[in-house]
């Protein structure tokens, strides 16, 4: 075959694997609608969730099969969404992060090994906050809204988790969700279970949604004593919930609905000055508390309140009494709402010891009535069909940044690879055992499997034009032998061997050349001191086997290339001193030739070397300078 053949030959192969990815590419991301449907919860969704290693279990299950759907690019069966609907997060299962629990060591290796550090990271610190809404409360909020006239529109969904409440929307609602959920794997879970619905996977604080242009807000808070960073709300300093509910409500239509679960201290706090940014902008229509047993199944027990507010479309409030927070019969400090609507309360509120040691915290006791039924009477409470319906009116279509994005599942995929190639890499650095790199590149392998066989090489052309403005591109390529000529890949010895060893300090060396090698390595110079104790020689025996490698300067030693290189005048003068005082003494009668031998030796030997560096620096000297002679 000639070469122009043989190029040619080689054209076609690389122009025919070019254009195949790009049809996959194509066939992943222009999908025919029907193949994908939202998913619908059931009972037997919140039945079965089991003890906490049983939720640690689906956990696990939901996050495996996640894995596989990104790197096969597909979406997910109906079957494969039953699996990931058992995901429930990690509220209440902090002992799968404690590496000194006993009964929990394995799942805490095992969650460790399966997670990105940044997932693991942010699955740890939602441990505390990460529970979900029950289908009972989810249930009990539709019909509340569908109680105040509320029966479709434009929803957020702030807080998403994996999206329950869309899960539970009632099939005559038409609504169109919008959410946002921090968690990458917990949105991405929701992402496949919802794929018609528009979800970003960042921080409330980052989306981008637009103000006044939702039609209803149905979500569940996160609550904590801390807060997040939006510049836009900064001068307010609120806690995450206060925070969460105010931009909800700036997010509402005029008009617009919210139905928002928060913990009782966002009406009970004796400090009204969150309400009354809240009432700046809406009306309480209603609020029903819940005993402190309705979360009971999701593992915590926290008093909470259900409050719908109407957004306002004027600037005065008409009613300010949920403002304030009085005593009850009892004593017992509670929002003005709540005395003026006993029938509100689904319990009794006490005063005792809570779940964090507090002796003056109050908490809604149950009083013996199913949740339910005492939901569906505290709802025909509620006003009715106080919800108008939006004037519709042409607007313009929503940013593109806004749509749900395109999801570049190529990209996904490599930045997944590029995580853990950095986690093997940080293993070996900590001196892991065989055992657990060998189940990282297990993992690495499979990654790297499916993504060659779905889009070709890491190296190809146009897997390398996608990431080379990544920072980490370098490095992902070269996990990955490749021939650009022949186009034939193996894979690099970070699949299978050990490629980072931690560095074990030599005890002893051979020779003096070998210990110098050592000192130079750990200390940065030459140290008599450290090659002694490596290699065991008198310091004379070190000095005349290391002749020519090192010379005195004459303070310490340096190695010879770089005292024989460009000298300092330094040098010279101490050279110079140094030799001028030997000749001084010798005359003097300072020098003893009845000395020891090892004396004498040295002395005579300090001569010779002085005299030997003294006569290159003259030389050296000379090439570049005029020798002036002394009158």
């Amino acid at each position: 075959m000639t070469p122009i053949k043989q190029q040619q030959k080689y054209f076609f192969f690389f122009y025919f694997v070019d254009l195949r990815q790009r049809l996959d590419d194509y066939s992943i991301t222009h999908k025919p609608p029907h193949t994908v449907c939202s998913y619908r919860l059931t009972e037997d969704s919140f039945a079965n969730h089991g003890g906490a290693k049983t939720r640690f279990r689906n956990n696990i299950n939901a996050i495996k099969l996640l894995y596989e759907l990104e790197a096969s690019g597909l979406p997910a069966t109906i079957e494969q969404q039953d699996i990931l609907a058992k995901y429930i997060g990690w509220g209440g299962l902090a002992s799968a992060f404690d590496p000194l629990n006993g009964n929990w060591c394995e799942e805490y290796r095992e969650l460790k090994e399966l997670l990105s550090p940044s997932d693991y990271k942010l699955a740890n610190e939602s441990v505390l906050s990460a529970f979900y809404t029950s289908k009972t409360v989810i249930d009990g909020i539709y019909e509340g809204l569908r109680h105040l006239g509320f029966s479709g529109g434009t929803v957020l969904e702030p807080a998403l988790g994996t999206g329950n409440f869309i899960g539970l929307m009632p099939e005559d609602f038409n609504a169109r969700f919008y959410g946002a959920e921090v968690d990458n794997i917990t949105g991405k879970i929701a992402r496949h279970l919802y794929p018609n619905a528009n979800i970003q996977i960042t921080g409330f604080e980052k989306t981008n949604f637009p103000d006044g242009f939702f039609d209803a807000v149905i979500t569940n808070v996160p609550f904590g004593s801390f807060k997040v960073y939006d510049p836009a709300y900064e001068k307010y300093d609120l806690f995450i919930h206060d925070y969460f509910i105010l931009k909800c409500l700036d997010k509402l239509r005029p008009g617009g609905i919210a139905a928002i679960v928060t913990s009782k201290g966002t009406l009970d706090k004796s400090n009204d000055y969150v309400r009354k940014l809240f009432a700046e902008r809406a009306e309480l229509a209603g609020a029903i508390r819940l005993p402190n047993i309705a979360f009971k199944e999701a593992g915590t027990e926290v008093t909470s309140d259900i409050l719908f507010l109407l957004k306002r479309s004027d600037e005065t409030p008409r009613d300010i009494n949920w403002l304030d927070v009085l005593n009850d019969n009892n004593g017992i400090p509670i929002n003005n709402y709540y005395i003026d609507n006993p029938d509100m309360l689904l319990g009794t509120m006490v005063k005792g010891k809570s779940m964090y040691g507090s002796d003056d915290e109050t908490y809604c006791e149950p009083d013996g009535r199913d949740l339910k039924e005492s939901l569906i009477h505290a709802i025909a409470n509620l006003p009715e069909s106080i919800y108008t319906q939006a004037v519709k009116q042409p607007q313009e279509p929503l940013k593109q940044s806004m749509r749900n994005p395109v999801p570049n599942l190529r990209l996904d995929a490599m930045k997944e690879l590029c995580l853990t190639v950095r986690h093997i890499l940080d293993i070996q650095i900590k001196n892991c055992s065989d055992e657990d790199l060998d189940k990282a590149q297990q993992k690495l392998n499979y990654l790297y499997n499916s993504f060659k066989s779905r889009y070709g090489p890491l190296n190809s052309k146009i897997n390398r034009k996608i990431f080379q403005n990544d920072s980490d591109s370098a490095l992902l390529l070269s996990i990955e032998n490749y021939d650009e000529f022949t186009g034939r890949v193996s894979k690099a010895d970070i699949f299978s061997k050990r490629t980072i060893r931690k560095y074990i300090r030599p005890g002893k060396a051979q020779t003096a050349l070998e210990a110098l090698h050592i000192c130079k390595n750990e200390t940065g110079k030459v140290d008599l001191h450290v090659i002694r104790k490596l290699c065991g020689k008198g310091y004379a025996e070190i000095i005349a086997e290391l002749d020519g490698v090192i010379y005195r300067n004459p303070a310490n030693c340096e190695l010879n290339d770089k005292y024989l290189g460009v000298l300092p005048s330094s040098c010279l003068s101490s050279a110079c001193a140094s030799l001028n005082f030997a000749l001084r003494a010798s005359k003097s009668g300072i020098y003893n030739p009845a000395a020891t031998c090892a004396k004498s030796s040295e002395y005579v030997a300090k001569i010779r070397f002085n005299s030997v560096i003294l006569l290159h620096l003259i030389r050296s000297a000379s090439r570049s300078f005029s020798i002036v002679e002394r009158s």
